[in-house]
């Protein structure tokens, strides 16, 4: 059967309206995909042994076997991206780790059920086998995307260090509401973080009267939010504390 053959054929069995049908039932919009390209197999054994594969599976699922894939995330523009040496982000990665896990969990399953499934698992014999890469990523990458601490001894100490820096500024903070010399000048008894810097929201008529630098302006212009004199040496050294936790965390997922 040449080319033109095949498409008239294709016409006549409704070809488009049963690849819509099937494409239904796929569960990723990469499976849609691939179903929309699907053609009509070239010969009478080709229908018969995929008719044959069929049938191994739907006796599994009607047995309560059915292939252990969830819920599976798109990952096609991430592995794209990798392709082209990009960085992917920690969410894309543990979306990544899913899809390895569903693979690890249907080569489990194909293995298990290869006396029914015969050719299928065959065919399937390569999936799998990235197990610990997807357990490697997961230990790494929260399910938020976020680097983990455990990621790396060196991200571990940059991020204790931050922490540290952190707790040291809110006291410095806490200790200049309570000086005196200080709380005739605030607006309010609080401290806030304005830019990743920490700031007192100071009258404006005090602006000049108060050491430090203005990181914003409340709508009204009554208040300026000054990091003071005291806390900026500090804030520079947060500052570049976070960076360098910030550089370990981008290494990693590079």
């Amino acid at each position: 059967m040449n080319a033109r053959e095949r498409e008239a054929t294709a016409r006549r069995l409704g070809w488009p309206r049963l690849l819509e049908a099937l494409s239904d039932f796929s569960r990723t919009p990469l499976g849609r995909r691939r179903v929309a390209l699907l053609a009509p197999l070239p010969d009478r054994a080709s229908v018969l042994r995929r008719l044959t594969e069929i049938e191994a599976v739907r006796q599994l699922r009607a047995g309560g076997f059915d292939l252990p894939l969830g819920d599976l995330p798109e990952v096609e523009d991430p592995l794209d991206r990798v392709r082209k040496a990009g960085v992917l982000e920690g969410k894309a990665l543990r979306d990544l780790a899913a899809v390895l896990r569903a693979a690890a969990d249907c080569a489990t399953y194909l293995v298990r059920h290869a006396e029914v499934l015969g050719s299928v698992s065959e065919r399937l014999r390569g999936l799998g086998g990235q197990e610990r890469l997807a357990r490697e990523i997961e230990r790494s990458i929260a399910p938020s995307g976020e680097v983990e601490d455990e990621a790396s001894e060196a991200l571990a100490e940059a991020r204790a260090r931050v922490r540290r820096l952190h707790e040291g500024q809110r006291r410095r903070a806490e200790a200049l509401l309570r000086d005196p010399a200080w709380q005739e000048r605030l607006q309010e008894a609080w401290f806030s973080v304005r830019n990743d810097r920490y700031v007192l929201p100071v009258k404006a008529q005090f602006r000049y009267q108060v050491g430090g630098i203005v990181h914003n302006v409340s709508n009204t212009g009554q208040t300026v939010f000054v990091e003071p004199s005291e806390l900026v040496e500090a804030g520079n050294e947060l500052a570049l504390a976070e960076a360098e936790a910030k550089e370990e965390a981008r290494r990693i997922l590079v």
